[in-house]
């Protein structure tokens, strides 16, 4: 029975929040007479305040970056809520106030106990059962405080929630990333040989290309295996060339971030390899640098029990490098590769107010 009690006070409360429009936020500042309406306190000597805490799972977004958590805010509703005529003064505004304050106080709260679930049924229930709580303090406060008419209690119960929000700030969860992370990404480009291979054979455009990242803070292993096409030149029988042979490329690198923003970053790396140009088969020694530009990052709190998220991050990447190819048959030769690409990266992160 309690529970189903707990469902029916969420649900009114979601419809009462849509049905009453504008609302006014805790933390825009002290309440003044503006934010209470005139319509209904002509005919009547009490006044109202209409007052709720919502949630956003979807928590934040500040520029490239989108924190996923439980946010919850404190609000009241301006054309709601009106100042009595018994107490149209600065008393009353002062109790609206420490009922304001009451509020929030129960959101921070709320807040906290959010962070360590993950389920929106989850959520549902903590602010049912938050607003119960909340509503059985504010009769108890309108109780010691007689409707708001003794000043004294006002003001000790004020200075109470007050204290308590200055030492529990309003902040949000601190995503601290942990070392280890991986990505994957595509690429396509063009792969130049020189020297006697380019000679032989002709660049190869349109080469599409997967790597795998595994990394350690700025330092990461850099897995690739690029495909293309290239035609063979045969300078003494024309009549013998031909298009269309599959080139193939396999490489493991190593490189370390020597610039790391959080808008980009640039990668130095050194690599050795296999290469296979139809008939020429040989090692390839690679240098180059990587460059990635990051669109946006996604942080998604999991387990919150164990307050951990993970961040994914999408890269626009360019990778210029440098080859020397050392083929079995003893030809040895220079070449040049540019890929453009997306990336897409995971990284686990530590969670903590």
């Amino acid at each position: 029975m309690r529970r189903w009690l707990l469902w029916i006070l969420m649900v009114s409360l979601t419809a009462s929040a849509v049905g009453q429009g504008r609302s006014r936020h805790w933390d825009k500042g002290l309440l003044s007479a503006d934010d209470f309406s005139t319509a209904y306190s002509i005919d009547t000597t009490q006044g109202h305040f209409e007052y709720a805490i919502i949630y956003n799972p979807a928590g934040i977004t500040e520029g490239g970056d989108s924190y996923r958590f439980c946010r919850t805010t404190a609000v009241m509703y301006p054309r709601l809520s009106w100042m009595g005529r018994t107490l149209r003064s600065d008393l009353e505004l002062n109790y609206r106030q420490a009922l304001f304050d009451l509020v929030e106080v129960y959101s921070r709260q709320m807040q906290r106990q959010a962070l360590l679930l993950n389920k929106s049924r989850q959520y549902d229930y903590l602010l049912a059962t938050t607003m119960e709580q909340l509503e059985r303090e504010m009769e108890v406060m309108k109780s010691v405080t007689r409707d708001g008419s003794d000043s004294a209690a006002v003001e000790r119960i004020r200075r109470k929630n007050r204290q308590w929000l200055n030492d529990h700030p309003a902040t949000r969860p601190q995503f601290t990333p942990n070392l280890f992370w991986w990505g994957v990404g595509v690429n396509m480009g063009v792969l130049l040989p020189m020297g006697a291979l380019g000679r032989t054979y002709t660049a190869s455009v349109g080469a599409t290309a997967t790597d795998i990242a595994i990394g350690l803070g700025r330092s990461a292993i850099y897995y690739n295996l690029c495909f293309g096409s290239v035609n063979y030149i045969n300078s003494s029988d024309p009549t013998y060339n031909m298009t269309g042979l599959p080139r193939s490329d396999l490489s493991i690198a190593y490189g370390f971030a020597v610039v790391d923003r959080p808008n980009f970053s640039i990668v130095p790396y050194l690599g050795i390899g296999v290469t296979d140009f139809s008939w020429h088969t040989g090692d390839a020694f690679l240098l180059g640098v990587r460059g990635n530009y990051h669109f946006h990052r996604w942080h998604i709190v999991k387990n919150g029990a164990k307050r951990s998220a993970y961040c994914y991050s999408a890269s626009a990447t360019a990778n210029l490098y440098f080859s020397y190819y050392n083929m079995y048959d003893d030809t040895s030769s220079p070449g040049v590769g540019l890929l453009l690409g997306l990336t897409f990266k995971r990284q686990s992160e530590s969670v903590s107010w």
